[in-house]
Order: structure tokens, then sequence, then C-alpha cells
């Protein structure tokens, strides 16, 4: 989507309960590159200029809900089941807790064997990897003694069990644009860890550094979190970007127009759903951002 222009208009709104109820005001609207020619207005801008309006269309919904509501009978849905006898009554059948389609589907996130070697010690994920090949290897090929060079070479091993970090790759690293009254040195105040998990915590940081952390000379500094966790290794590392998302500028898109994207759907067999839950950390930040 690209913004074209900034304009201001003048609007007439007509209440479609009772067209004697006129509202006008000037708004701001910005032209973008899309197909229709539909006019969005925003709650502030309504709430602001046709509020008014806005109370009349609630109160007649509200009238209109209730008059239905006491016309609408169970026994007349009974005869369009009797009428209809092909029709689905979903109320009347009890969910499935999972649905099956959510079974058959695999994990969103398929990065989680690297992810797995990566927060193990390396040595323990050698020793793992060697144990694996009595379980997955034939006997009949275990006795090729080619094939268990292959792979113990330290080439192969490197495939298969990742010693370092390299994210995910097709595409430069990503830049945040952030807004110009954002100070340009900010350092946040150390918090103090806990002595019981601060061994652990400094184990963790060591080993994290080993693959991804890297040495910043950035002058906006956040700070480190450590939370402790019930399994190895014992305590979690976050980082407390509060301060820095407040001067992250974000993009600003109007409402999407489902019809629309029904109709850029037409045609196509094959859809995909790409989640970044379990992968926000998988992208470089380039070295203005970081």
């Amino acid at each position: 989507m690209i913004f074209k222009e900034k304009v201001t208009l003048e609007v007439e709104a007509v209440s479609p309960v009772s067209s004697s109820v006129r509202k006008n005001a000037r708004i701001d609207f910005c032209f973008v590159s899309m197909s229709g020619m539909d006019g969005i207005i925003g709650l502030p801008d309504i709430l602001g200029h046709f509020l008014d309006i806005f109370i009349e269309i609630l109160e007649s919904g509200r009238y209109n809900r209730g008059d239905a509501a006491d016309s609408l009978h169970f026994s007349e849905l009974e005869d369009l089941e009797k009428r209809y006898t092909d029709l689905e009554s979903p109320w009347k059948q009890k969910l499935d807790q999972i649905p099956q389609e959510e079974l058959k589907t695999e994990a969103l996130c398929f990065f989680t064997g690297p992810l797995y070697y990566l927060s193990t010690p390396q040595e323990e994920v050698f020793q793992e990897y060697f144990a694996m090949f009595e379980e997955h290897i034939a006997p009949e090929w275990r006795k090729n003694r080619d094939l268990l060079e292959l792979l113990m070479c330290p080439d192969e091993v490197q495939e298969f069990v990742p010693a370092e970090w390299k994210s995910i790759n097709g595409f430069d690293p990503l830049t945040f644009d952030f807004m110009n009254d954002m100070p340009k040195v900010h350092r946040s105040a150390l918090r103090p860890v806990y002595i019981r998990i601060f061994y652990d915590a400094k184990a963790e940081f060591e080993r994290m550094c080993t693959y991804m952390y890297v040495d910043s000379d950035s002058p906006i500094a956040s700070p480190l979190v450590v939370a402790p966790k019930a399994t190895k290794p014992f305590i979690r590392l976050y980082g407390d970007y509060r301060w820095v998302n407040q001067y992250v500028k974000t993009a600003q898109y109007y409402i999407p127009h489902v019809i629309k994207y029904l109709e850029k759907a037409t045609g196509y067999t094959f859809f995909i759903d790409l989640d970044l839950t379990n992968a926000f950390h998988q992208i470089i930040l380039s070295k203005k951002t970081s």
C-alpha cells in the first residue's frame, strides 16, 4: 500500500434512521493505492463529529433487535428442520475439543530441531547425535565403514548438529524507522540478579554469546531480564524493549475489506499461513536498528 496524498474534505452524514438528522464536518483523509472507492472514517472522528447519529443508530438497532427476539420461536426452527432434512444443526452437536484439521496440520515452527541443538550444550548434542546411529541406521548399513565415516566427519556433523545460528536467509537484515524525537543516547538502569540464579544466568549468557549474542556499540541500551524456570538451564533471558518500542514508527493500514480479499483469492488452489510466533528471533536486525 502506498499513501498518495492527504486531503481535508467536507463530509455530510445523514442518519439512516431519520433523514432529518444531518451533521457536517471537515475530516482529513489519506488517499491510498487500493481498488474501490471506499471512504473509511475512524471511530475518533465518528465520536467527535457524528456522535448524535451514531447513538441514534445504536438505539434503533437495540429496538429492532428486541422486536426480532420477541417474534422468534424455536418451533419455527423445528419446522424448518422437518421441511429440509439435509439441514445441519451444529448447535445441537458437541464441538470437538481440537478440530481434526488442526490435528493433521504440522507444527508451524519448522526450525525446532536447530533451535533445540542451539539451546543444548554442544558436547551433549554430539553424544545424542552419535547415539541415534543405532536406532536410525539399519544393522546392515551400520557395518558400512564408509557410511559411518561420512556421518561422523566434521562437515556432515555440522549439517545435522549446527554450532552457530545464521538466521532465516533470503532477505536483507531488517531495519526499523524511528521517530525524530527519539533521544540519541539512552542507558537503562542496571537490574540486579538474584544470587541464587546468578551463576546459571552467567553460564546461559556466555553460551548465548557463542551463537546468537554479538558485541554492540549502539548508544541505545535496553535492559536484560533474567527469569527463573524449572528446567535446564533454569533461567530464561529476555530483552525489555518497552522504551525503544515507543519510538518505533508503525505503519498505518486501512481496515481490510473481506469481500475484496476473497475476490483476490479466487482461482487459487494452494494457500499458506505464515506464523512467526516461534521465529521472531530468527530475523537479523540491521546494524542501524540493533
